[in-house]
């Protein structure tokens, strides 16, 4: 079948428009690694106002830090709210932060559990951690530590270090999982090779309390994790 002048004048068109805001993305991202601040201002501004989530969520990052722009609580929590609103899993956290920290927006706890939800079912490693420490602390929902155990192993399957800490410390304790001394060492000892110091005395500290049996069968199973990815 033929395609009409303005079916391919329209395509063309599409790809045209496509590839121009590429590279304007791009030409910010260099410009902000450049730390030429204006131009990405500049940039972003007019893709966020046409609907670009990333450009939203990366414009309200730039409010929160003050660069380029003044220091602004309220203009980041509104990109991270219109960008989160589109289902951008990163401007989700963000502004479930906001919610719990009310900065920018009045505190709300219950809400903010909404966007880490929507965040850590879309996979976002940082969503479904802070999902995990609410049903843990028991903020924002009923405390329900094997559900916070459920996300906090999503999480920490993908590198996540908080996740892996909390999860040192759950199975350690026996908290909303079986007590499992052998996983302990396991989320210690990833939590510990990033670089945690309080992972670090909780590995050591579990392994005085260990088998050698045990501490074998932690080893193997440290020596064969890999992050999902």
């Amino acid at each position: 079948m033929k395609c009409s002048n303005i079916t391919i004048f329209v395509f063309m068109s599409v790809l045209l428009f496509s590839s121009s805001w590429a590279a304007s993305t791009t030409a910010a991202v260099v410009a902000y690694n450049k730390k030429d601040y204006a131009t990405v201002v500049s940039i972003f501004t007019d893709h966020a106002k046409q609907g670009d989530a990333f450009a939203q969520t990366f414009l309200g990052w730039m409010y929160d830090n003050g660069e380029g722009v003044l220091d602004d609580d309220a203009a980041a929590t509104q990109w991270w709210k219109l960008a989160a609103e589109q289902g951008h899993a990163k401007a989700q956290v963000f502004l479930g932060v906001r919610y719990v920290n009310g900065n920018g927006i009045g505190k709300d706890p219950v809400e903010a559990v909404k966007w880490y939800r929507r965040a850590a079912e879309q996979g976002y490693a940082k969503g479904q951690s802070n999902l995990g420490g609410m049903y843990a602390a028991g903020t924002g929902v009923t405390k329900d530590e094997a559900e916070a155990a459920k996300w906090y192993l999503l999480a920490a399957g993908q590198g996540d270090l908080k996740a892996q800490t909390a999860l040192g410390v759950m199975f350690e304790k026996g908290l909303g999982v079986s007590q499992d001394y052998v996983r302990s060492y396991l989320w210690w000892s990833l939590a510990a090779a990033q670089g945690s110091d309080v992972a670090v005395k909780g590995k050591d500290a579990l392994a005085k309390l260990m088998t050698p049996a045990q501490l074998e069968e932690a080893a193997r199973l440290l020596a064969v994790w890999r992050p999902i990815r």
